[in-house]
């Protein structure tokens, strides 16, 4: 096998940390499935493709998190009330086994993990990011892309300096980057800008941990859908009432840190439905992730309004699909309303003139029970069709 794509279990993105010590404290003993699926038409998977991912997988279940790792991840400010996480990582390690990949008679890649869901929630990243780099390494030739990715790249900052707002900007780009040699290349240059002559362009960080430990930078997460969604699958809790009960959750375990909350697992209406006034208080802000990002604002700053609370000291994160001018609309649009920034991803890394793959990894089941996420028709991954219009049914009832 060439250099390995992942050389550190800490090539992921910090929410994947944060969400496993949450599993760890309140379902350890639960037992769920992920799901791949690419959501690109006419993408051609070949044997030699599925080979290389496997391979690829092997090690990265060969890998163990270093003391300097463990203890970079245990100093954050929100990690160091729980030093028995720190000694759990001494011991963790992924097990290749819990993965099923095939390609199937149809020519569809197919990838599974199954087991105990705080050890196989961790494969989702490095799947995705093995997934991405295989496909491209074996579609295109990196040096005559990185020509075209570079020239996007410097055309982008470029534009984000000469916007008339300031932009905040995060690397949300991980999961779909085309190669894990153009992401350190993409972070590096746009920490050189920042630092340089930044005009109106505030790169502030990096979702992934392994890089902001690299550069020095900051590492920027708090939870991903995986964490409601994963209450259908606790009996005892009425499936309508998952999204709320893990709002509660996170706030016991972090105690008003990583105070950005996602809002999107079931629609917009039920989160305005689960979002107490004590919570808007407590979390520092929202991320959006889906619909609409105009309307979504206006949503958001009226649900603040109508709690007493004043908007501007509360922050948008936005993070769905997008690109420099978008960013720049959205500062336009919410400027002294509301505080903003942008986690971009796929747009900064993978974007060299071959269209990047729409992949991603999901929870589908826990503990025997169909798990669903309701944000947008299109991304619904749920094999179990009539859990999907209960599911509906209960969330709006």
């Amino acid at each position: 096998m060439k250099e390995p794509i992942i050389k550190s279990l800490l090539d992921a993105d910090l929410y994947k940390f944060t969400v496993q010590r949450v599993f760890l404290h309140y379902q350890p003993t639960s037992i769920a499935r992920y799901d791949f699926k690419c959501r690109n038409e006419g993408i051609i998977w070949t044997d030699k493709m599925v080979q290389e991912i496997k391979e690829e997988l092997k090690h990265v279940a060969t890998l163990r998190f270093t003391e300097d790792e463990i203890q970079y991840l245990m100093n954050m400010y929100f990690m160091k009330d729980a030093q028995w996480y720190g000694e759990f990582l001494k011991i963790f390690q992924l097990d290749y086994n819990n993965l099923n990949i095939n390609l199937s008679s149809s020519g569809q890649l197919e990838i599974s993990a199954s087991g105990v869901l705080w050890n196989i929630m961790m494969w989702e990243i490095f799947v995705l990011s093995v997934v991405n780099e295989v496909y491209f390494r074996n579609i295109s030739n990196y040096d005559l892309w990185r020509d075209n990715a570079l020239l996007n790249l410097k055309a982008k900052v470029k534009l984000a300096k000469e916007s008339k707002l300031p932009l905040n900007i995060t690397d949300f780009g991980t999961r779909r980057r085309y190669s894990r040699k153009w992401h350190e290349e993409v972070l590096q240059y746009l920490i050189d800008e920042t630092r340089q002559n930044p005009g109106n362009f505030n790169f502030i960080g990096t979702s992934n941990s392994y890089y902001a430990k690299k550069f020095n930078i900051k590492n920027i997460g708090t939870f991903g859908h995986e964490g409601p969604m994963s209450v259908q699958g606790i009996e005892s809790i009425p499936v309508a009432n998952s999204q709320k009960e893990f709002f509660k959750i996170w706030q016991q375990e972090y105690k008003g840190s990583l105070g950005i909350c996602l809002t999107d697992t079931f629609g917009m209406q039920k989160f305005l439905k689960d979002f107490t006034k004590d919570q808007a208080l407590l979390y520092d802000g929202v991320r959006h992730d889906s619909l609409c990002p105009f309307q979504y604002g206006e949503d958001i700053i009226k649900m603040y309004k109508g709690f007493g609370i004043d908007p501007k000291t509360k922050t948008i994160v936005y993070s769905d699909g997008l690109d420099i001018p978008k960013c720049i609309e959205l500062a336009d649009r919410f400027e002294d309303r509301i505080k903003i920034s942008f986690g971009v991803g796929t747009n900064l890394t993978n974007d060299g003139g071959i269209p990047a793959l729409n992949i991603v990894m999901k929870m589908t089941e826990n503990n025997g029970r169909p798990i669903a996420k309701l944000a947008s028709e299109g991304k619904i991954m749920c094999k179990d069709e009539k859990y999907v219009e209960y599911l509906r049914y209960a969330i709006n009832n």
